[in-house]
């Protein structure tokens, strides 16, 4: 990052040195403050030596470290520096991890993790090396299991599927779901015929998860494998596949607006907010995926489980440049004006699941966590 990347802090001098000024800068308000060293922005919630490792001014970092900052600093968020050391540089963080823990840094799962997550191997082994006796965690097996096939079906690898196997008991639903998310979003469809021998899915989710992967990589083989899951799933699950379609900005909501019909997905299915795909088109004000929805039978009377139709979501929005095409075009359907739509429809509570899904799987990157922390352990 670069100081530009911040607001200035004028009411915070010592951040507003690290954030723009010379280590010279940084050294005078040392000198002449009577700021707490390890007082945290109020806008960012960095320390001071945070905000130095964030911009990557070592130099600055180290000035402080030897001024008294505490890698340790409490944070409501469990930010650390070094866990902001890791996911500012990488595997070139090392040297910075060398001395932060020279300076009393004290490991944190989210510094562990951070370092998982990047794939460093060798900083997760000198993270849990650190960490004083009797820190370890306590992992439940079951999920522990359940994130090593999820991490094997995504990364393909065949050896590590066979040892979490045949280890154990059988996994419960929940987390050999995980695996099968897996192996939808990556269009793994070998990994998805291992995983039936196994259990069954729930084939909705899974659809969700390939549609996601599909949306965000494009690959033909997570198409096919799409296709599969949301046939087998029936027209409800597939009918998910139109909502994804309305919502998404990418140029791959064509080829998966084409596979739920395809899939005889339900024009008609509700969404977490009680939205039919018609009313999500008119909420966001696109014209041409009304025009298409309708053509393929979509309900121009339908409305929210609030009692709310298309004119009530197209006039939610009145600073939307494309209201009055929006506008134009329910007028052509014969559906009533309405008062504006304001917030969710009630008694619908947000499906966190979906919502996830559709900025994509976060998952994907606590396997590889577990997986890296588990080879760490010795436990691999």
């Amino acid at each position: 990052m670069v100081p530009d990347d911040f607001e200035a802090m004028p009411d915070e001098p010592l951040l507003e040195a690290v954030r723009a000024g010379s280590i010279e800068d940084v050294r005078r308000r040392l000198d002449a403050t009577i700021d707490d060293i390890d007082a945290r922005s109020r806008e960012y919630e960095f320390t001071a030596l945070e905000l130095a490792i964030m911009l990557r001014r070592l130099d600055v970092a180290r000035l402080l470290l030897d001024a008294g900052a505490d890698p340790n600093a409490p944070s409501a968020d469990d930010t650390d520096a070094l866990a902001v050391a890791i996911r500012e540089f990488g595997e070139e963080a090392r040297p910075l991890i060398d001395l932060l823990l020279a300076k009393g840094a004290r490991p944190t799962n989210e510094a562990v993790l951070a370092a998982a997550q990047l794939g460093d191997l060798r900083a997760v082994d000198q993270l849990l090396a650190a960490l004083p006796p009797g820190a370890a965690q306590v992992y439940d097996v079951d999920a522990i299991e359940g994130a090593l096939l999820a991490a094997a079906v995504r990364r393909g690898d065949s050896g590590l599927f066979e040892r979490v196997r045949t280890h154990g008991d059988p996994l419960p639903e929940r987390f050999l779901q995980w695996a099968f998310d897996a192996a939808a979003e990556t269009g793994r469809s070998a990994m998805w015929d291992r995983l039936l021998l196994l259990g069954q899915p729930d084939r909705a989710r899974a659809a969700r998860a390939a549609a996601v992967g599909f949306l965000r990589d494009a690959r033909p083989e997570q198409h096919a494998l799409l296709r599969r899951i949301a046939l087998e799933a029936g027209p409800a699950a597939a009918g998910q596949l139109f909502a994804l379609a309305v919502m998404s900005d990418c140029p791959e909501r064509e080829p998966l607006l084409a596979l739920a019909i395809a899939c005889n997905g339900d024009l008609e299915g509700r969404h977490n907010d009680g939205m039919t795909p018609l009313l999500l088109a008119a909420d966001r004000h696109d014209v041409a995926m009304m025009r298409r929805l309708i053509a393929l039978g979509a309900d121009r009377h339908a409305r929210d489980d609030a009692g709310r139709g298309l004119s009530a979501y197209v006039e939610r929005w009145p600073e939307s440049m494309r209201l009055a095409e929006a506008r134009a075009y329910v007028a052509t359907l014969g559906v009533p004006v309405e008062a504006p739509a304001r917030g969710p429809a009630p008694g619908r509570e947000p499906d966190p699941t979906f919502a996830a899904l559709l900025v994509g799987l976060a998952l994907g990157v606590a396997i590889v966590a577990v997986v890296l922390l588990l080879h760490a352990l010795g436990l691999l």
